[in-house]
């Protein structure tokens, strides 16, 4: 049996892999969404057992503010999977080691640009989530990059 899901980019299957590269240690879940996504593609950080319910029509999770929001700007061009279609993409899901990992690279005038990132949710601190995020360009130019918790 393998620890590893890995699957490439697929817009049609934004839902269906938050689902399946979810990550959660029984007090917190994180949805398998990229760091540039938002409510429109159902980021989501939930807390065991906080509910919203409407009358007796519905029960679900509430969504906590999404501090893994991140985007990339080099050189005036928005890095972002919603943006433009990557020259290569692959997520991943290593069970073994409960970290999401996620390798974008972006093809530019001036050159490639690797966007990777890898976060996870501690099981020892059940309030810990970290994520480490590089940005690698091929040549000099402007990098913006904007993070921060986005509240919904």
């Amino acid at each position: 049996m393998s620890w590893t899901i890995t699957k490439n980019f697929q817009k049609e299957n934004t839902v269906t892999f938050g689902n399946t590269f979810m990550l959660g240690n029984g007090y917190m879940g994180y949805r398998g969404t990229f760091e540039e996504y938002g409510k429109n593609e159902f980021v989501a950080c939930n807390l065991s057992g906080i509910y919203d319910q409407v009358g007796e029509a519905w029960r679900e999770p509430i969504n906590v503010p999404n501090a893994f929001f991140t985007k990339v700007n080099v050189n005036g061009t928005e890095m972002s999977l919603l943006e433009q279609e990557p020259e290569s993409h692959q997520q991943e899901l290593n069970m073994k080691q409960a970290i999401h990992r996620r390798q974008t690279i972006f093809s530019t005038e001036k050159g490639p640009v690797t966007i990777t990132a890898e976060r996870f949710i501690s099981s020892e601190n059940h309030h810990l989530m970290a994520l480490h995020y590089t940005v690698k360009v091929a040549s000099d130019g402007l990098v913006v990059i904007t993070t921060g918790i986005l509240g919904y």
